[in-house]
């Protein structure tokens, strides 16, 4: 499957300093009360307003659909005028609930149609029972992934990194969104979580079979793709790959063939880009407010064309940088083969035209791997961990509604607060790469000085 890095070398005199530091009972114990009080406060707030609140607007769509499914009319879940909301309305679903609290319509259905028949056991139930029902599931996903991305480390470190986990995650603004608005990042998260943990294992029908629905949930995951084919994982893509034509296969023969037409033609070109919109924060949102006209702020000028040729070309080295990088191994396999996987995701968030704030959820996978490879490698780059977590607080405390946006200056010099949390994911990208390409040299390293060791 894939190694991982052998831990670089430091100087006595440094490891001797970080010692004494790291276990200095001040630094030890303040840092974890700050992190629990934060966690508890920050965090209980927006999970439990995201829990009580009433506006679900992604969740609303899933219901539907999965009701039209039920009501024996899938293509009406890609209808774009009075059919869908109809179909809404018989199905007990209100209006969605804007930020200024004016009520729109339900939002058509966004997603394959794979989608529609996964919810049709939520759709049994009561529209309000059923997003509770929804919301708590999706806690427990969270939970899970955090559980599975750690349960082959050692007891002890499993113990206190699932703990900072859980903690991490409550506090992470995307996680509050994704709860706010009933989104299935939570599903997305645990399905990589759960195909990471079996690929590990070597499991890799179960490996595919999970990534293959996950794509099946949302197109991303298909960034994993070429990571287990560096990787040399075959058996897993070829797994993947025929899961995904299975799964496809059963939904066409519930609902009909013609509902990929629709979703291939009518809904997923409409879904490719978000535009200037302040939420998109991926390289396509980042140059469009930034040379494009725009409502939200001021730009440098008005080439849509330079835009998309700048967002595109960026978002392409990074992918093509991520592979290069992913694709190293190592003598010792964890947490590089994980930082590798998390990596992809991360290049995922940034290559996306459309890679909203909720999207973020993901990158959860390369905040946790970079801190347990900080804590508990001899990388000698602890430098890093200070990236790691600026990034980290400029995703969970900055501008965290979109009220929050409306209030900015429209002055030019504002682009880098409207793309801040584009720059904290890049940042997070750069800290991954610095650190998986100082492991693989120090790995080389050690492998050079045995072998001419080995021959003196």
């Amino acid at each position: 499957m894939g190694d991982a890095a052998c831990p670089p070398a430091r100087s006595p005199d440094a490891d001797m300093f970080w010692s004494r530091l790291e276990n200095t009972p001040v630094v030890r114990t303040v840092p974890f009360a700050l992190l629990l009080a934060v966690s508890l406060v920050h965090g209980g707030y927006g999970i439990g307003r995201a829990l009580l609140g009433l506006r679900r607007i992604d969740f609303a769509q899933y219901y539907v659909a999965a009701r039209c499914v039920l009501a024996g009319s899938p293509r009406t879940m890609y209808d774009t005028g009075a059919l869908y909301q109809t179909a809404a309305a018989a199905a007990g679903v209100p209006g969605c609930l804007n930020d200024d609290g004016s009520i729109r319509d339900v939002m058509t259905f966004a997603y394959p149609p794979a989608v529609a028949y996964l919810f049709v056991p939520l759709a049994l139930m009561p529209y309000r029972a059923a997003g509770c029902v929804f919301a708590l599931a999706s806690l427990a996903a969270l939970a899970a992934g955090v559980l599975l991305l750690f349960a082959d480390r050692e007891p002890s470190r499993r113990r206190t990194l699932v703990l900072l986990g859980l903690l991490v995650t409550a506090m992470f603004a995307p996680v509050q969104q994704t709860l706010l608005l009933g989104q299935v990042n939570c599903v997305i998260f645990f399905c990589c979580a759960l195909c990471l943990y079996f690929a590990r294992r070597r499991r890799m029908l179960l490996a595919g079979l999970v990534v293959a629905l996950a794509i099946h949930i949302k197109l991303f995951p298909l960034v994993l793709l070429p990571f287990f084919v560096l990787r040399r994982q075959y058996r897993l893509v070829a797994t993947s790959l025929l899961m995904i034509v299975l799964i496809a296969g059963a939904t066409a023969a519930m609902g009909g063939l013609d509902l990929f037409g629709l979703y291939l033609s009518k809904i997923l070109p409409s879904q490719y880009s978000a535009g200037a919109y302040f939420a998109n924060q991926g390289f396509d949102g980042f140059f469009t407010r930034l040379l494009v006209r725009n409502e939200y702020v001021n730009s440098l000028g008005d080439s849509p064309a330079a835009a998309h040729v700048a967002a595109l070309g960026s978002g392409l080295l990074v992918v093509a940088l991520t592979y290069a990088v992913a694709r190293l191994r190592f003598s010792q396999e964890q947490p590089w083969y994980d930082l590798g996987f998390s990596l992809c995701l991360v290049a995922a968030l940034l290559f996306q035209a459309k890679s909203y704030e909720h999207h973020a959820v993901i990158s959860l996978f390369a905040y946790l791997v970079m801190i347990e490879a900080l804590a508990y490698e001899n990388s000698g780059q602890k430098w890093l961990l200070v990236v790691v977590c600026f990034s980290f607080a400029v995703w969970s405390f900055l501008l965290t509604s979109g009220a929050d946006y409306l209030k900015l200056p429209r002055s030019v010099v504002m682009n880098a607060l409207f793309s801040a949390k584009f720059l904290a994911t890049l940042a997070l990208w750069t800290a991954s790469m610095c650190l998986l390409l100082v492991a693989h040299r120090s790995a080389v390293g050690e492998r050079v000085e045995s072998r001419v060791s080995g021959r003196g």
